[in-house]
């Protein structure tokens, strides 16, 4: 991208409407042509820009391969995300992570998608995935550890995309809820789905996906979600960078996965987590398949299991759906 057009794209993105080809030139003190020019290289690395006749130029969105575009400066890692796959469309990042992971694709090979047509989260349920609004991405991950704590990765996951949107957007209180998701109040922002290939005593690889509501409106979310879903957008009120929330989390998220292989388990995290948790002492309910737990969340234990407080003692928890009692929200 040459200065021109890094000058025109700052400009399109600060005005947030049109600007005509005439005021650009002024501005830039380049000819119309120029400008023309860079509004063509624009699209041509995935940008959305309008352009109108008598009102000029307007960036409507950034496509996947703006995001591949601009996502190299902001990233810290060495290995997260330096090699990646920006796609348009596609069924599910998570199935083409998988094949990628299947035909050796490296440790931190990321999948990204504009809009997937058969996302999906935990127990296959389906996840709302419009084009031009959220995070769906998947990641390949091959951690140098035993497979029986590969579980313990979805909260590492999680804490590390707490802290990511805790530094871009410090308004909007995120939460974790165990095991794998991040609410805001009493709604959903967030999935994550973590899949292991493995032997009995070997990880060949872990693919882990997320689905993060970055720019979804209300009036865009299906009827059956708009009680229990939300997204940043509509828990802020503007739009949120898709790729400085991506660069964010993958910053984040590399130094805690070398901490994690590093340690025996969760406990340099338990600290974080429980400042995050959203069943923290609350009263709650956990559906199983053999039946319904009951009682007081009072932390997670250094394995990742939910402790839950109950008349018959501390009862360590290693999956289900939480539910918040009515009466503990109060």
């Amino acid at each position: 991208m040459n200065t021109t057009t890094e000058q025109v794209l700052a400009r399109l993105r600060n005005a947030g409407d049109f600007v005509s080809g005439q005021a650009l030139s002024a501005e830039l003190g380049v000819t119309r042509a120029a400008v023309w020019k860079a509004v063509h290289q624009l699209l041509d690395l995935g940008y959305e820009v309008e352009a109108v006749s008598r009102r000029g130029y307007r960036l409507r969105q950034v496509g996947e391969g703006a995001i591949a575009t601009e996502l190299e400066p902001l990233l810290t890692t060495r290995l997260l995300g330096r090699e990646r796959l920006c796609l348009a469309e596609t069924g599910s990042t998570n199935s083409v992570a998988k094949e990628r992971a299947g035909q050796g694709a490296s440790h931190g090979f990321l999948v990204t998608a504009d809009h997937q047509t058969q996302g999906r989260g935990r127990m296959q349920r389906p996840w709302h995935s419009p084009a031009g609004r959220n995070l769906y991405i998947s990641l390949v991950l091959r951690p140098a550890v035993a497979p029986p704590r590969v579980p313990q990765l979805a909260i590492v996951v999680a804490l590390a995309l707490a802290e990511a949107l805790a530094e871009c957007v410090p308004d909007i209180p995120v939460r974790i809820k165990w095991p794998n998701d991040l609410w805001i109040g009493s709604r959903k922002v967030c999935g994550i789905l973590c899949e292991m290939e493995a032997e009995m005593t070997a990880v060949h690889h872990v693919v882990v996906g997320v689905g993060l509501n970055v720019n979804l409106r209300e009036e865009e979310c299906p009827a059956e979600l708009c009680e229990v879903a939300t997204s940043l957008r509509m828990a802020g009120g503007k739009d949120v960078s898709r790729v400085a929330v991506l660069a964010a989390f993958l910053n984040r998220l590399e130094p805690m996965l070398d901490r994690w292989a590093e340690a025996e388990d969760l406990a340099p995290f338990l600290d974080a987590y429980n400042g995050l948790a959203l069943l923290h002492n609350r009263e709650i309910r956990v559906e199983q398949a053999r039946g319904v737990l009951a009682g007081r969340a009072v932390g997670i234990s250094p394995q990742g299991e939910l402790l839950l407080e109950t008349p018959d003692g501390i009862l360590r928890v290693h999956s289900g759906d939480a539910h918040i009692q009515r009466e503990s929200l109060a």
